[in-house]
């Protein structure tokens, strides 16, 4: 059994006063979203970041280049995991130890390359192609 906290957000979307009344026609957004504790394991000999979750492990994985830089080239969620920010939270895993190793980064992976436009805080290490 998994341990896992369910959110549900409700948002305003759009709210405006009826004509002639004193009453307000509002309209709202639900969104549920779930937060999953997860430990993200490091295994250098299999150069890939990782975490074990219900239904399978999600995954980056990375190559060293020949001028030692870390190509992050793909990222993996089970499909029942998806939409939640484990992506997300391996990218970073991933981002932070480069950081502290002072190693440079290739995003060839399509979600490590759209995480690293959002955050610039890696602009330092990231190496564009």
């Amino acid at each position: 059994m998994s341990l896992r906290l369910q959110i549900t957000l409700k948002i305003v979307f759009h709210s405006i006063s009826l004509p002639n009344t004193r009453h307000r026609l509002t309209v709202y957004l639900f969104r549920t979203i779930y937060i999953i504790p997860m430990e993200i394991i490091h295994d250098e000999e299999d150069t890939r970041f990782y975490a074990s979750l219900e239904g399978g492990q999600a995954e980056l994985t990375y190559s060293i280049t020949d001028e030692g830089h870390m190509d992050f080239d793909h990222t993996f969620v089970p499909e029942n995991h998806r939409g939640q920010g484990v992506a997300d939270k391996l990218v970073k895993a991933g981002l932070e130890h480069a950081k502290a190793q002072n190693c440079q980064i290739i995003p060839s992976c399509p979600v490590v390359e759209t995480y690293v436009k959002r955050h610039s805080e890696y602009d330092d290490i990231v190496c564009w192609k």
